[in-house]
């Protein structure tokens, strides 16, 4: 029963890890046959109608309580695997906030070079306006 072998506990409680491929050791799949087979003929019944209205109203009958009863089943987890999910999920949690973080500092910083850009550009313009000005005071 070597496939099991990841059921059984582990010492470590805090540092599960999901089995690998080499310790669940799968079989091999047999191969399939490339022959084709052909389906049997049967023969044709003479109430065949009434066979298939039967089999419907059958059928739906099934249908109902087969959702009534899914609905009422109850779905069991593993704890070892419950844990380690939800401790994935904190993990993507918190790496989601520092992420949103981190892009509104790049914003702000964004913001703050934009502004000195603008700065810088006014501060050029002046000087422009400035050296025009002298230039026709001077020569003009």
């Amino acid at each position: 029963m070597g496939f099991l072998n990841f059921l059984s506990k582990s010492k470590k409680k805090e540092n599960f890890k999901f089995p690998s491929k080499e310790e669940l050791d799968i079989p091999t799949a047999p191969s399939m046959k490339s022959e084709v087979m052909e389906a049997p003929e049967f023969p044709a019944l003479e109430h065949e109608d009434m066979l298939v209205a039967e089999m419907d109203s059958h059928e739906m009958e099934t249908e109902e309580e087969n959702e009534d009863t899914s609905l009422a089943k109850p779905i069991f987890i593993r704890s070892d695997y419950f844990k380690a999910m939800m401790n994935e999920v904190g993990v993507i949690k918190t790496t989601l906030k520092e992420s949103d973080i981190i892009l509104g500092r790049v914003e702000d910083f964004k913001g703050d070079q934009d502004k000195e850009f603008e700065k810088w550009h006014i501060q050029i313009k002046d000087i422009q306006n400035k050296l025009i000005y002298a230039e026709k005071t001077l020569f003009g």
